[in-house]
Protein backbone atom coordinates (compact mmCIF):
# COMPACT_ATOMS: atom_id res chain seq x y z
CA UNK A 1 0.00 0.00 0.00
CA UNK A 2 0.89 3.40 -0.64
CA UNK A 3 -0.68 6.01 1.52
CA UNK A 4 -0.31 10.35 0.59
CA UNK A 5 2.27 11.55 -0.88
CA UNK A 6 2.01 14.89 -2.67
CA UNK A 7 1.71 16.59 -6.53
CA UNK A 8 3.90 17.60 -8.66
CA UNK A 9 3.04 21.27 -7.53
CA UNK A 10 3.47 19.71 -3.80
CA UNK A 11 -0.04 19.86 -2.79
CA UNK A 12 -0.30 16.87 -0.02
CA UNK A 13 -2.67 14.16 -1.45
CA UNK A 14 -5.31 11.49 0.64
CA UNK A 15 -4.84 8.93 -1.61
CA UNK A 16 -4.40 5.16 -0.56
CA UNK A 17 -3.02 2.32 -2.97
CA UNK A 18 -2.76 -1.15 -2.89
CA UNK A 19 -1.14 -3.17 -4.79
CA UNK A 20 -1.86 -6.80 -5.57
CA UNK A 21 1.04 -9.54 -6.05
CA UNK A 22 -1.00 -12.18 -7.52
CA UNK A 23 -1.65 -10.11 -11.02
CA UNK A 24 0.75 -7.45 -10.30
CA UNK A 25 -1.64 -4.65 -10.33
CA UNK A 26 -2.53 -1.26 -8.30
CA UNK A 27 -5.95 -0.28 -7.12
CA UNK A 28 -7.25 2.34 -5.03
CA UNK A 29 -8.16 1.91 -1.61
CA UNK A 30 -10.38 4.13 0.76
CA UNK A 31 -8.85 8.10 0.54
CA UNK A 32 -7.45 8.81 4.00
CA UNK A 33 -9.11 11.73 6.28
CA UNK A 34 -6.01 13.81 6.43
CA UNK A 35 -4.00 14.64 3.39
CA UNK A 36 -0.22 14.27 4.38
CA UNK A 37 2.96 14.07 3.13
CA UNK A 38 6.12 12.03 4.59
CA UNK A 39 4.24 9.70 6.48
CA UNK A 40 4.92 6.79 8.89
CA UNK A 41 2.74 3.51 8.62
CA UNK A 42 2.54 0.49 10.38
CA UNK A 43 0.44 -2.61 10.24
CA UNK A 44 -1.22 -4.47 13.67
CA UNK A 45 -1.39 -8.18 13.37
CA UNK A 46 -3.51 -10.75 14.87
CA UNK A 47 -1.85 -12.26 17.88
CA UNK A 48 -3.73 -15.26 17.47
CA UNK A 49 -3.36 -16.14 13.41
CA UNK A 50 -0.25 -13.50 12.56
CA UNK A 51 -3.27 -12.03 9.92
CA UNK A 52 -3.06 -8.20 9.11
CA UNK A 53 -6.18 -6.66 10.90
CA UNK A 54 -5.50 -2.57 10.91
CA UNK A 55 -3.01 -0.52 9.00
CA UNK A 56 -2.23 2.49 11.10
CA UNK A 57 -0.95 6.06 9.16
CA UNK A 58 0.40 8.38 11.76
CA UNK A 59 2.39 11.78 11.46
CA UNK A 60 3.73 13.79 8.17
CA UNK A 61 3.35 17.03 6.91
CA UNK A 62 0.50 19.04 5.59
CA UNK A 63 1.14 22.54 3.76
CA UNK A 64 -1.82 23.63 5.38
CA UNK A 65 -1.66 22.95 8.53
CA UNK A 66 2.17 22.00 9.08
CA UNK A 67 3.50 19.03 11.13
CA UNK A 68 0.75 16.28 12.12
CA UNK A 69 0.44 14.64 15.17
CA UNK A 70 -3.32 12.68 14.50
CA UNK A 71 -2.80 9.06 13.22
CA UNK A 72 -5.87 7.16 11.03
CA UNK A 73 -6.41 3.41 11.37
CA UNK A 74 -7.84 1.56 8.46
CA UNK A 75 -9.56 -1.94 9.71
CA UNK A 76 -8.85 -4.34 6.63
CA UNK A 77 -10.94 -6.59 8.00
CA UNK A 78 -14.52 -4.78 7.21
CA UNK A 79 -15.30 -4.18 3.71
CA UNK A 80 -15.99 -1.09 2.83
CA UNK A 81 -14.34 0.43 5.80
CA UNK A 82 -12.81 3.93 5.85
CA UNK A 83 -10.09 5.52 7.82
CA UNK A 84 -11.23 6.53 11.16
CA UNK A 85 -9.33 8.99 13.89
CA UNK A 86 -7.55 6.80 16.55
CA UNK A 87 -8.82 7.57 19.78
CA UNK A 88 -5.65 8.92 22.43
Amino acid sequence: MTFGGHTPNEDDINRVNKYNVTDNSWSQGPNMQQSRSYAMCGVVKDPGTGEPVQVVVAGGNNNNAGHLNKVEVLDLKTPGASWRWASK
